[in-house]
């Protein structure tokens, strides 16, 4: 009797908690510096929760450990709702399966996708080549020559060129960077040859023409540079690849407080103020308050596993 009286206690906790949520600051861990494509979503996700929740809602940039630092942090934090994550693709499908974590996909509860941005590939400005066909023709001429760059090893950029290889059956060397603009910096010097970005840094570089733009690894050609084909449409049948940004809380974080940020931030997202700001950023929003945003990580997830896997990554390598 006792025991079902303490369990009857707990559950009356839980849905007083809930109810009141947030009854004070929540805090989004974003797990980079400021002043990227993560942290300026999450800022403006923050402005449109506060409004909606009457409550502060603070960005807190973690940078460090390749994303992980931040991510772990949170998958340790109290799961109840105030300390939240906007994670890229990086630290939530790819860095548990290539090196030793102390979280899993699993360690998150999913709130929303907060935006996607298609990788691109781009090439230093002196290439001969115009476009994609005409850069395998010239790679193949010379093996061994060439090279690209990634925002570091296990990066989405770094996984994209081993499958570019792969797929082209090319021996582009890879160059791993520190992080992103440093890549992007490396081909605007002719340092490396080709880099599969992220859409902000590279839109003005590509528009001023100095640099190529050969394709986006997105399922469709990307709303800031239309003009630019897929990989699929540049004859890559099954090369569909994205990063994307996703707000989640801890594991174990009550559905009813998860049904009250995934209705909010849904809401955030339909801002058309909100869209404007992070469409000129290259991201784009597909705002969804259901919880199929489970579905969505673990697919993901699923199918980074396998690239590591098929392609031969291990760390450090």
């Amino acid at each position: 009797m006792r025991a079902i009286v303490l369990l009857l206690l707990a559950l009356l906790a839980t849905h007083a908690v809930a109810d009141d949520y947030p009854a004070g600051r929540v805090d989004i861990v974003v797990p980079y510096g400021p002043g990227g494509t993560g942290d300026v979503i999450a800022r403006q996700l923050a402005r449109k929760l506060e409004e909606h929740f009457g409550k502060p809602f603070i960005i807190l940039n973690k940078p460090g450990a390749a994303g992980t630092l931040g991510a772990t942090q949170v998958s340790r934090a109290a799961p109840d709702g105030y300390t939240l994550l906007l994670g890229y693709t990086s630290e939530i499908a790819i860095e548990p399966f290539l090196n030793a974590s102390s979280y899993t996909p699993k360690s998150f509860e999913p709130i929303a996708i907060a935006g996607e941005t298609p990788l691109l590939l781009i090439g230093r400005k002196n290439l001969s080549a115009t476009n994609i066909s005409a850069l395998i023709e010239l790679v193949r001429a010379k093996p061994g020559d060439f090279t690209f760059a990634s925002a570091g090893f296990g990066s989405p950029a770094h996984i994209a060129g081993e499958l570019f290889n792969r797929d082209s059956k090319l021996s582009v060397r890879h160059i791993p960077y520190k992080g992103g603009a440093d890549a992007v910096s490396a081909v605007l010097g002719g340092h490396v040859d080709m880099y599969f970005t992220g859409l902000p840094p590279a839109m003005s570089l590509v528009r001023n023409g100095n640099i190529h733009a050969y394709a986006v690894t997105g399922a469709h050609r990307s709303k800031a540079l239309p003009e630019v084909p897929t990989m699929v449409e540049s004859g890559f049948s099954d090369f569909s690849l994205s990063g994307w940004f996703a707000l989640l809380a801890p594991a174990g974080t009550p559905s009813s407080v998860l049904d009250k940020l995934r209705q909010a931030t849904a809401g955030a997202l339909s801002d058309p103020a909100v869209q404007e700001v992070l469409n000129k950023n290259g991201v784009e929003i597909y705002p969804d308050p259901t919880g199929r945003v489970r579905q969505f990580v673990d697919g993901e997830s699923a199918k980074y596993q396998n690239l590591i896997a098929t392609l031969g990554l291990r760390a450090g390598k």
